[in-house]
């Protein structure tokens, strides 16, 4: 079964729930969000186009992003260097 599809920029922002057309294109080039042109059906012009895989991929690597932003803030915030994996830390 293939995913959901959403061709074209209107229908990636009512996806998404942006308001403004230009957002799904500032949002790939500042936040990696993944989508690319491809041809709807025997129609030549190609459209911007994702499916619910991608955006479900680019959702998890936008939480790990910003997951480690807020351990790095943390740590700054501490003055401890720590493996956020291990019960250890080291003092600056």
């Amino acid at each position: 079964m293939e995913p959901i599809g959403y061709y074209g920029l209107s229908a990636i922002c009512r996806r998404m729930g942006w308001k403004d057309r230009r957002a799904p294109v500032r949002q790939m080039i500042q936040n990696a969000f993944i989508m690319y042109k491809r041809r709807r059906g025997k129609h030549p012009r190609r459209v911007w186009f994702t499916h619910e895989g991608l955006i479900q991929l680019w959702e998890v690597a936008n939480c790990t992003v910003q997951r480690e932003q807020l351990l790095a803030q943390l740590d700054a915030k501490q003055g401890t260097c720590e493996s956020h994996n291990s019960g250890s830390a080291i003092r600056r």
